[in-house]
């Protein structure tokens, strides 16, 4: 069964990176660093003859361009309209680029979901937008497949790590709830009645509530459920008390946030992505230690998602399951 990586753990900077790395195994080791282009973009380049892509037996040859498309969404995908219009607006500026700085071949990898029929929607598109017949589009999918091969990448990038590194858990939920503490401050209004959570509230209803939908809300399942007791015995214990109250102080302003500012998102799982990147961006320079900025991340999206399945964020109703 082929790994799913944490690529949306990553920053723009380390998956860029990543990419590189990656293109020195598939086209060779000139590919070059991504660096601002004339056209404000950031690009790599490659010229010659391509080692391993797309195949030994036939590999393209030429000037390359490789752009990396990130995205922190966890369930993002290609046919979602941020990224098409990226797509449009890169045929733009890359037609004009072509009759000055000519290309044979152009590569984007990104860590977007990427059907085949979308895949070949796209990857005709740019074809005959762009006047070149070397085009390729790689999805996660295949991007996965890539790594699968390349386990030292893998561990240098610590996408291995798949979820919260708990061995230091403790210190982990210690750390970050200080940190939403003192996010909390920003977020412009102050409350202080705590509501209490209603953890046997129906998820179904829940989720319908506040519009998270279904893929969202298995990836929580899937990748944060496993350490929510945790996280509760960690907050239960009496020498956590103060940290206890520092949690109830954030998920109540939270609340207060998210009421003032739900008409500017659309799903839910918009809000609690907002939230981690509101948070991780304000303090990723104070929490750097051995397990790295992804790890942090990694952190605060499993608290976010805590919160979220115990009801102490988003719409809840009296309903509960027997």
């Amino acid at each position: 069964m082929r790994a799913q990586y944490p690529y949306e753990n990553l920053d723009w900077q380390e998956f860029e990176r990543l990419v590189i790395e990656l293109c020195h195994d598939l086209l060779g080791i000139a590919a070059k660093t991504f660096s601002d282009g004339k056209d404000g973009g950031r690009d790599s380049r490659f010229e010659g003859t391509a080692e391993k892509f797309p195949s030994t037996s036939n590999p393209w040859s030429g000037v390359f361009i490789i752009q990396a498309k990130h995205t922190t969404k966890p369930i993002a995908s290609c046919s979602d309209k941020d990224f098409t219009k990226e797509i449009d607006s890169e045929i733009e500026t890359l037609a004009q680029l072509q009759p000055d700085a000519p290309f044979e071949n152009y590569i984007i990898f990104t860590n977007r979901k990427l059907t085949t029929p979308q895949r070949d929607i796209l990857v005709n598109k740019l074809k005959k937008e762009l006047s070149i017949s070397n085009v390729d589009i790689i999805g996660i999918e295949q991007l996965n497949g890539y790594l699968d091969k390349l386990p030292d990448l893998v561990r240098r990038f610590r996408l291995d790590q798949r979820t919260p590194a708990l061995r230091f858990f403790p210190d982990d939920i210690k750390e970050v709830i200080t940190t939403f503490h003192e996010y909390r401050k920003t977020l412009g209004k102050e409350v202080q009645h705590i509501l209490p959570s209603l953890t046997n509230i129906d998820k179904e209803r829940k989720n319908a509530l506040n519009s998270l939908g279904k893929e969202y809300f298995d990836y929580i399942q899937s990748t944060s459920l496993a350490y929510f007791k945790q996280i509760e015995e960690f907050l239960g214990d009496p020498k956590n008390e103060p940290l206890r109250g520092f949690y109830e102080d954030s998920t109540a302003d939270l609340r207060a946030a998210i009421t003032l500012g739900r008409s500017d998102f659309g799903p839910f799982e918009e809000v609690i992505e907002h939230v981690v990147e509101a948070v991780f961006s304000s303090v990723k320079s104070d929490l750097t230690n051995q397990r790295g900025l992804s790890g942090v991340k990694r952190t605060i999206r499993t608290l976010l998602h805590f919160m979220y399945y115990h009801c102490d964020i988003g719409v809840k109703d009296n309903v509960t399951t027997p």
